[in-house]
């Protein structure tokens, strides 16, 4: 069974936007400290290449103003996952390039399967194995794996008039 076009389209270019995000996040993060905090005790960081989410649970709250706030950074990269558990605070942080390399390669897979699709409609070829259905009737199933085909061939006198 084929995805549809349009989820196809989702998962190829919001895994792209996705790998440039966290990458742009890693790299900012390997040399600065980036830190968003809210009135609310909540916050986010960016530090040795991690990022971080949490919040404060004292009755003081945050102790660091709302807004954002930045600093240089010279320490290596930190490749471990923390978290914090405690009565004053709650937060974990990851490394920013795992989710960067799993959206990238997610989305190159999705690009390779939907340029394999292009060429093999392009050939008139069954979309699920490959096989050349020349000479065979547009809707009758692939002999060699049972795929119903519901795609025209690009030389049709139908598909021609539509375009």
């Amino acid at each position: 069974m084929r995805p549809h076009p349009r989820i196809r389209r989702v998962v190829k270019w919001g895994g792209l936007v996705a790998a440039v995000i966290f990458g742009a996040a890693w790299w900012i993060g390997t040399r600065r400290i980036v830190r968003y905090d809210t009135p609310g005790g909540m916050w986010a960081t960016l530090v040795r290449g991690q990022v971080g989410l949490g919040t404060y649970h004292d009755v003081g709250g945050n102790p660091f103003p709302p807004g954002w706030s930045s600093v240089k950074w010279t320490e290596p990269t930190d490749w471990k996952l923390h978290y914090r558990l405690s009565p004053q605070l709650t937060g974990i942080g990851f490394p920013a390039a795992i989710p960067c390399a799993v959206a990238l390669v997610s989305s190159a897979f999705a690009w390779r399967l939907d340029t394999l699709a292009r060429r093999r409609e392009k050939m008139n070829g069954c979309p699920s194995c490959g096989y050349d259905r020349s000479g065979l009737a547009p809707s009758s199933p692939c002999p060699e794996c049972g795929t119903a085909s519901v795609t025209t061939p690009h030389l049709s006198a139908t598909s021609t008039a539509r375009h």
